[in-house]
């Protein structure tokens, strides 16, 4: 396991009062000490870490290598992201980890990201998390993200900084 942010990482814990200062041990975020995963997804979508706290997406891709890519970017940029394979997992994903923004393709098995964005909206819960399309498939004049409410929408092939930059504008306007 390499140390750092994203799934399967290794994560600092320090320990408690009473025992060595500044002493850091790595562990996965499910061994952290349960104060910690309590607050963990309490803020609305901001994950608690030790020095602060990293925003947590949601990431729907039906094509592994593509979602692997949009993964690994938003957390090198310091974002927490919850990885779906498809529009159903997504919307258990969000349900479950209440996340800071959804970032998901629109072609997808299951749920589509269409499906995925008006299921989003139609929850009281969730009507006001930013969805950020991600996709090949549009045409100029498509109207299928504006009819699904959908906050944004990156183009396929997009550049890392395009991506990020994106989350980004979304996330400071729904702050």
């Amino acid at each position: 396991m390499r140390r750092g942010h994203g799934p399967g990482r290794l994560r600092p814990v320090r320990p408690a009062g009473g025992e060595r200062q500044g002493l850091t041990t790595w562990c996965r975020f499910a061994e952290w000490p349960a104060r910690v995963r309590a607050a963990a997804y309490a803020d609305g979508g901001r994950r608690a870490t030790l020095g602060g706290f990293m925003t947590l997406l949601v990431v729907a891709e039906d094509h592994d290598d593509i979602r692997m890519v949009m993964a690994r970017v938003l957390s090198r940029a310091g974002y927490t992201v919850v990885e779906a394979g498809d529009g159903a997992a997504a919307l258990a994903a969000v349900r479950e980890h209440a996340p800071a923004a959804v970032v998901s393709d629109i072609d997808m098995p299951v749920i589509s990201g269409v499906d995925l964005c008006l299921a989003i909206r139609s929850d009281p819960a969730t009507s006001q998390l930013p969805v950020i399309f991600v996709s090949g498939s549009l045409t100029p004049g498509d109207e299928r993200p504006a009819r699904a409410g959908a906050t944004a929408v990156v183009t396929k092939p997009f550049t890392p900084q395009r991506l990020v930059e994106c989350v980004r504008e979304v996330l400071a306007r729904h702050g």
